[in-house]
């Protein structure tokens, strides 16, 4: 789908319509005016919340078949080490630095924020009902 406009691409067959909305909405928030958006949506949509859903994913994996999520394992380990010691510092550092004193950057970060974190868990709520359709089926 090279050089197609993302908004198509989206719509292509085979992009599930929750994945679509997903990416429509990290995208609204890289094309919001400043910086500020983008980098609370990356600082509390991702940094400050995928650690914590790695380490739950993390100790289900190791309880129910260490053996065969090895590699997994570890690259999902060094991500929670990695996300956890220094991304997550760094986004709020960045996060502090492109807001400054400026009341209305940091309502408007929130708000990106707040978008972000729904648009995470529609898309959890979609996957989660298609795994429930194909049981059904």
């Amino acid at each position: 789908m090279d050089g197609e406009p993302l908004a198509n691409a989206l719509r292509a067959p085979g992009i599930p319509a929750g994945v679509a909305e997903f990416v429509g909405a990290t995208f609204k928030a890289i094309e919001a005016k400043g910086d500020h958006p983008a980098v609370s949506v990356f600082t509390h949509g991702r940094e400050d919340l995928l650690p914590d859903i790695f380490v739950q994913l993390v100790e289900n994996l190791a309880d129910n078949a260490p053996e065969q999520w090895g590699l997994f394992l570890h690259y999902l380990k060094r991500h929670i080490e990695v996300d956890g010691e220094r991304h997550g510092p760094i986004s709020h550092a960045l996060l502090e630095r492109v807001c400054g004193q400026d009341e209305g950057r940091w309502k408007e970060a929130e708000i990106a924020a707040r978008a972000a974190l729904q648009a995470r868990i529609d898309l959890w709520d979609a996957i989660l009902a298609q795994i429930e359709a194909r049981k059904a089926a």
